[in-house]
């Protein structure tokens, strides 16, 4: 193999790898190149478009004619960077550092070959396949073996090694073509869950969907590949919660988080995501009880302070307040809320927070909980300025932003500023809350009018309310599971705090 080294140094020197544009120290000496400058624009600004970016780099001159040439070599190093950056930190999972160095390889002995290094090629994937295969990298595994039964059938004839890497194949290719057929469901589901208008027709056809589950809870029994068994759990999960069978949605999703664990190898991101999927369910249902043993059994497991581990603490507190565990709630909330990465997640993780605080601040403020030592100040003034993204949704989530002053009005016995917000939230129900899934909130939003027209009065609103609250009961929060997270506080448990605040 050394006649191959010596060539491929030769080859590399040739090809003036002094030339190549990644990023080194030299970019960010005392000196700074352009593309050091716009590396630490983009990192230390907070820019919201490429104009944005060319204002910031070239100031008000029109000379910035230039900038889409910087900007196109920039985008080029920064991808040549990736390549050889060092993944022995906490931003890398034991698994996430295999899969970076097995698609790095992967790249690598294609190149090689291509350029006639064979010998040296398969040395590299001999070294790499074992891990692929421990870490279940099935397409990355699929490539080494098929790169070694033609290698070992042409070049150099093996026949023990031919047969060894032929049996470990065939049962790769199997697995692959599983995970792709199940993968197809999947994004399906996706699309149809995420797509902004109902499809003309369904992406998933009921026999179809039915022919996959099947094949998915047959999987969820056998020893399958991690993202096999990601794959089935999501078709799994959207089936029963169509069926609205939740039971059978937690006990799937258990049963795949017990499988992902037994792994010889910890996959963080599975874990935070079947954490998260289950915890949306226990939401549902208000089982603050399996919520606790996921916390107990799972938040350890998970990466610390990054964008999911908010997530799931906030579906973790939004079961607590769904459950009427409010101080236990209200502590999270607080916990999350003081912690050192809080103020560097996206708007969508701050401003969630920011409504949970305003609601267990309103718990606190009719003595439903008691403080944490150390409280954080809030104001319903600096709370509606913290969540403009928030309430710009019109889907019927940022009624919890009306609601709330609602409820901060009533506990202040300030009943004309509830009248002045009842006028703009009957405005909102009527535009906006038209959908089947809204049927809660509409009847939760008369009860509330009625409220306004017993003046208050707690005998009168009782009287009043009595069969939009029957309704209300009758249609429970189980009946439409995606619209649960709007009810920060289910709304019956909401309206007998209310009436505790009457006359």
């Amino acid at each position: 193999m050394i006649n191959e080294i010596k060539s491929l140094v030769d080859f590399v020197n040739k090809c003036k790898v002094q030339h190549l544009e990644i990023f080194t120290r030299e970019d960010f000496g005392k000196k700074k190149t352009k593309m050091g400058e716009l590396f630490e624009l983009i990192r230390d600004q907070d820019l919201k478009t490429e104009d944005d970016l060319k204002t910031a780099l070239y100031g008000d001159k029109i000379l910035a004619y230039g900038f889409d040439k910087i900007y196109s070599r920039f985008q080029e190093k920064l991808s040549n960077t990736l390549f050889f950056i060092d993944t022995r930190t906490s931003l890398f999972s034991e698994r996430a550092i295999a899969y970076y160095n097995c698609s790095r390889r992967a790249y690598i002995t294609r190149i090689l070959l291509e350029r006639g290094y064979h010998r040296f090629s398969i040395s590299l994937v001999e070294k790499t396949l074992p891990v692929s295969l421990k870490f279940e990298f099935t397409d990355l595994s699929v490539h080494f073996l098929k790169l070694l039964i033609r290698h070992y059938s042409t070049r150099t004839i093996d026949l023990k090694k031919f047969e060894k890497y032929k049996a470990r194949y065939l049962p790769a290719v199997h697995t692959l073509h599983s995970e792709n057929l199940l993968e197809i469901m999947v994004t399906n589901i996706a699309y149809e869950s995420n797509a902004a208008h109902a499809s003309r027709y369904s992406l998933i056809p009921e026999d179809a969907l039915l022919d996959t589950v099947e094949v998915s809870e047959n999987l969820l029994m056998e020893e399958a590949s991690i993202d096999s068994i990601m794959a089935a759990s999501k078709i799994l999960q959207y089936y029963y919660k169509q069926k609205k069978n939740y039971g059978e949605y937690k006990r799937i999703t258990a049963e795949a988080l017990k499988k992902i664990s037994a792994k010889p190898f910890r996959s963080v991101i599975t874990v935070e995501s079947l954490v998260h999927a289950q915890l949306t369910m226990t939401l549902v249902t208000r089982d603050i009880s399996s919520a606790e043993a996921i916390r107990s059994e799972y938040f350890n497991s998970i990466n610390t302070g990054n964008f999911n581990w908010y997530v799931i603490h906030y579906y973790y507190a939004l079961t607590m307040l769904h459950g009427k565990a409010y101080q236990k709630a209200y502590e999270v909330v607080q916990f999350i809320l003081k912690y050192k990465t809080f103020g560097k997640q996206p708007p969508v993780i701050r401003e969630n927070f920011y409504v949970l605080q305003a609601y267990t601040e309103f718990l606190l403020k009719i003595g439903r909980i008691f403080p944490v030592e150390e409280p954080l100040d809030f104001r319903l003034t600096k709370f509606l300025n913290q969540v403009p993204e928030y309430s710009k949704d019109k889907q019927g989530v940022n009624i919890s932003i009306i609601l709330i002053q609602v409820l901060y009005f009533l506990a202040d016995k300030k009943y004309t500023r509830i009248i002045d917000r009842m006028e703009s939230l009957n405005l909102y129900a009527y535009r906006h809350l038209k959908r089947d899934e809204s049927f809660r909130s509409q009847s939760f939003i008369r009860m509330l009018a009625e409220m306004v027209r017993a003046d208050f009065r707690k005998k009168g609103t009782l009287f009043r309310t009595e069969k939009l609250s029957q309704n209300l009961k009758s249609t429970a929060i189980e009946a439409f599971p995606d619209a649960a997270e709007a009810e920060i506080i289910p709304y019956e448990d909401l309206w007998a705090l209310i009436l505790d605040q009457l006359d």
